[in-house]
C-alpha cells in the first residue's frame, strides 16, 4: 500500500519495479511531506518484519518467501517451481542474497523503518494518523480501510493509503493467496453420536447455513434487491445486533464470501481489489504429514527457523556481513536442510499426484 497523496504532492506514478519504488521512496524522504516544517519526521515505508518478505519476495523469485526468514510459518517458505521440485526460500543462493541485499540497502539509507523489526500495526496506525508514513504492506482487505480513515485528506470516496499491483524485478511481483483452508475442526473420539455431529457439519458447510451464518434473516438484517444482490438492513449496521444473531460470528465451519465481504467496502476498495486480483497465486498447498515426515519436521524445522530469522535480520540491518552469506548457507545444510527438503518433495509430489 503507498499513500497517494503523496505521490500527488509530489507529481509521481504509481510505481511498478523495485527501481521505480525506491525511487519514491528516496523521494518521500527528502521532502516535508506532511507539511510541518520538519524535513526528517517522515518515514518512508512501515512495515512489520512478518509481512517484509511477502512485499519484496516475489520480485526476487522468491514467490514464497515470507515465512521463516521473519518468523512466520515455516510452511510458507517452501514453494515448487514450474517443474515441480521444491525450494527453501531462505536457501536459494543467488536470490536470495540479492534480496537480502536490497533491503540493506534500504536500511542503511533510511527508507525502512529503523525499528520494524518490534514495529506493531498500532504504531503503523499511530503513523498513518501523524501523516509521517508513504507506503507499507499488510492486507489491503482491511488494513487499507483502517489507515485511510487516519489521514485528514479521506473523503470516504477516494483512499489514502492503497494497495497497489506488487513489485517487479527480475521477476514479475505477484501476490500470494491465502490458504484455502485456515481452520480446522473435526469430531472428538467421546463424541456419543459421530453421525449426527457430521450431519451437522454437513449442513453447516451447506448454502442455506452459510446464507444464515454470513447475512442472517431476509427482511431483518438484508435484503434481495430486482437485481438479486442482496444488501444489509440499516439495523445490521449494529454490530451487537448481528452478533446476537450469530452472523459473522467467527464460528467454524464458514466459508469466507466476497459478496458479503464488498457490500462492506467503499467503492474505491472494491474497484482496487479487482484490480489486484490478477496478481494473486496460489500458495504452499496445505498437506497433512505422515508420522514419519511429521518427526523430521518436528527434528530439524524450529531450530531451522530460529536461525533464519535471527540471520535475516542480521543481514537486513547489517550486524552480519553478506561476506559471510556462503557460511549461512553451509549453516542451514547442517542444521537439516536436505532432510527438510527431501520430506517437503514427496508432500508435494503426493499432493500433484491427488489432484
Amino acid at each position: 500500500m503507498i499513500n497517494m497523496e503523496w505521490l500527488k504532492k509530489l507529481n509521481l506514478s504509481v510505481p511498478t519495479t523495485l527501481d521505480e519504488f525506491v525511487e519514491v521512496l528516496r523521494a518521500f524522504k527528502a521532502n516535508d511531506m506532511n507539511g510541518d516544517g520538519d524535513v526528517n519526521d517522515e518515514i518512508p515505508l512501515s512495515v512489520t518484519a512478518d509481512r517484509l518478505s511477502s512485499m519484496f519476495g516475489p520480485a526476487f523469485g522468491l514467490p514464497a518467501m515470507f515465512g521463516p526468514s521473519v518468523g512466520l510459518d515455516p510452511v510458507s517458505s517452501y514453494y515448487a517451481d514450474d517443474d515441480g521440485k521444491v525450494h527453501y526460500a531462505p536457501a536459494e543462493a543467488e536470490k536470495y542474497k540479492k534480496y537480502v541485499t536490497f533491503l540493506n540497502q534500504l536500511y542503511k539509507e533510511g527508507l525502512l523503518e529503523v525499528e520494524y523489526t518490534s514495529l506493531t500495526r498500532d504504531q503503523i496506525t499511530q503513523r498513518c494518523a501523524q501523516n509521517r508514513t508513504g507506503a507499507t504492506f499488510d492486507f489491503s482487505w482491511q488494513m487499507s480501510q483502517l489507515y485511510s480513515k487516519q489521514y485528514p485528506e479521506y473523503n470516504g470516496e477516494t483512499g489514502v493509503m492503497v494497495g497497489i499491483p506488487p513489485l517487479s524485478g527480475d521477476y514479475k511481483g505477484v501476490y500470494l493467496g491465502r490458504t484455502p483452508i485456515s481452520g480446522i475442526f473435526g469430531v472428538s473420539t467421546s463424541d456419543k453420536d459421530p453421525v449426527l455431529a457430521m450431519r451437522f457439519l454437513d449442513y453447516a458447510m451447506s448454502e442455506e447455513a452459510q446464507n444464515y451464518y454470513v447475512w442472517g434473516i431476509e427482511g431483518e438484517s438484508y435484503t434481495v434487491g430486482a437485481d438479486g444482490k442482496k444488501a444489509y438492513t440499516e439495523k445490521a449496521a449494529d454490530n451487537n445486533w448481528l452478533q446476537q444473531l450469530g452472523i459473522n460470528a467467527g464460528c467454524l465451519p464458514s466459508q469466507q464470501s466476497v459478496e458479503a465481504t464488498d457490500v462492506l467496502l467503499p467503492k474505491w476498495h472494491v474497484d482496487v481489489d479487482k484490480e489486484l486480483q490478477s496478481s494473486i497465486r496460489d500458495p504452499w498447498p496445505f498437506i497433512y504429514s505422515t508420522k514419519d515426515e511429521q518427526n523430521i519436521i518436528a527434528q530439524y524445522q524450529t531450530d531451522l527457523t530460529t536461525y533464519v530469522a535471527e540471520t535475516n535480520v542480521a543481514f537486513i540491518t547489517g550486524t552480519t556481513s553478506l561476506d559471510s552469506f556462503d557460511s549461512y548457507l553451509s549453516t542451514l545444510d547442517s542444521m537439516g536442510l536436505k532432510d527438510l527438503l527431501k520430506v517437503k518433495q514427496q508432500q508435494y509430489d503426493r499432493f500433484k499426484a491427488s489432484k
